[in-house]
């Protein structure tokens, strides 16, 4: 399966996670893996070692991907993302800003469902976690109105922005970002968890943590090795490119 393209600038390209790359462009991402001496521990070693899912998180997460294929079908994606998204959006921005309680675990399953099935949902997570001046409302256009103008341009604003301004971001909420979903990763069947981990190394690489981001995007590249983001983190790593801010 291949990634839908995410129209942003050149570079590092958001919208790319199995075939076309799309975060990745406005930074010129383009390169390998970077060795870290001193890595932060993710949920799976670098050897590769898969944590074992309990059979009832497998099939609560098959089950919740066929609910929302479905919904897809029966109500169209801007429809199926307001009901099935949205709502999970909208406690990840409270989670960042130290307000309310943690994902329930079919909250869990259901976002990794999400994001597995729909890049736009995760290009809209990760321009949560960078810029927390983007309003709800402007964070549903970008996932409710995917394929309009208006959606497209304030992605690329955003994301063109961040990366050529040269502004620091806030790297304790990109690293909470990160903290949040490398609690509940190993609960993900693993043929569902690429994108969550793909998350993980973009927002690392965001963060300035290069040797984290590369651990991240192989762990991302074994649980599906044609995301193009997660070979796109590493290849960065491998390069030492880094975001404007860093720089």
């Amino acid at each position: 399966r291949s990634d839908g393209p995410t129209s942003v600038p050149s570079g590092m390209r958001v919208g790319s996670s199995r075939s076309t790359p799309s975060v990745a462009a406005s930074a010129g991402m383009t390169g390998g893996w970077c060795p870290n001496r001193n890595p932060r521990k993710g949920p799976m070693d670098m050897t590769g070692t898969i944590a074992q899912v309990r059979p009832a998180d497998e099939r609560l997460a098959e089950r919740l991907a066929e609910e929302y294929r479905q919904a897809r079908i029966d109500m169209g994606p801007r429809e199926a993302a307001a009901e099935w998204f949205t709502p999970l959006l909208r406690k990840w921005r409270r989670l960042l800003g130290g307000k309310g309680e943690g994902f329930t675990a079919r909250e869990q399953l259901a976002l990794a469902v999400t994001l597995d099935a729909d890049l736009r949902s995760r290009d809209t997570l990760i321009v949560t976690a960078i810029s927390p001046e983007v309003s709800m409302k402007q964070l549903r256009v970008m996932v409710e109105e995917r394929h309009s103008l208006k959606s497209t341009a304030l992605l690329e604003r955003v994301l063109e922005g961040w990366f050529h301004a040269g502004q620091k971001p806030d790297t304790s909420r990109l690293d909470l970002a990160v903290d949040i979903l490398a609690g509940f990763v190993e609960r993900v069947p693993q043929g569902r968890r690429a994108q969550l981990l793909t998350v993980c190394a973009y927002l690392s690489w965001s963060a300035g943590h290069v040797g984290r981001a590369a651990e991240w995007g192989l762990k991302a590249l074994l649980a599906d090795e044609e995301c193009t983001l997660a070979a796109l983190v590493v290849t960065a790593c491998e390069h030492g490119t880094l975001p404007d801010w860093a720089l």
